[in-house]
């Protein structure tokens, strides 16, 4: 008890300004808080129920482009960085990654997932490093968690092109 009293002596007033600024500082994030939520709440609007077919197409609409469509990662066609032609490299370039090691997968059991998993659930660490030397021996950059990043020269050049300002491209096969 007396060194309580003897550090209420020594630092009672460090110890009640301390004190003080604490709620203080409470208080006000509590206020910020607070008008952070009005806002929220402003901004949110009621459900419109519509009672005609073009409440249906509206759904559609909505479902392809909110976070839960398979595709909700993928930019629009607004707001796409990449031309045309590059798609149709990049959907080439995954479809001949995915027949170079279809061979590994052929008998894979996939599980009921959602749409961002692959719902693979019993992949080895051997068969993951499987894949990932296959890719590199395709010419694709691919890495796994275990194993040595294959073809890590095109990031290298990906990045130097970057450093002078010049356009590049890389796609990275990540295997899970």
């Amino acid at each position: 008890m007396e060194d309580v009293k003897w550090l209420l002596r020594k630092c009672g007033l460090l110890i009640l300004l301390l004190l003080i600024f604490v709620i203080v500082g409470v208080i006000c994030w509590g206020k910020m808080h607070e008008e952070e939520q009005k806002v929220a709440e402003e901004v949110w609007e009621p459900p419109v129920e519509i009672e005609n077919s073009e409440a249906e197409t509206e759904e559609a609409e909505n479902a392809e482009t909110s976070t839960e469509s398979a595709y909700w990662f993928i930019p629009q066609a607004s707001d796409c960085l990449i031309s045309d032609e590059e798609k149709e490299q990049l959907q080439s370039m995954v479809l001949s990654a995915a027949d170079s090691v279809a061979e590994i997968y052929k008998d894979i059991v996939i599980a009921d997932a959602p749409s961002y998993s692959s719902g693979i659930s019993e992949f080895t660490n051997e068969q993951r490093k499987t894949v990932v030397e296959q890719l590199g021996r395709s010419g694709l950059v691919s890495v796994e968690e275990d194993t040595a990043m294959q073809n890590h020269e095109a990031v290298e050049t990906f990045y130097a092109d970057y450093l002078d300002g010049r356009d590049s491209m890389v796609t990275v096969f990540e295997v899970h």
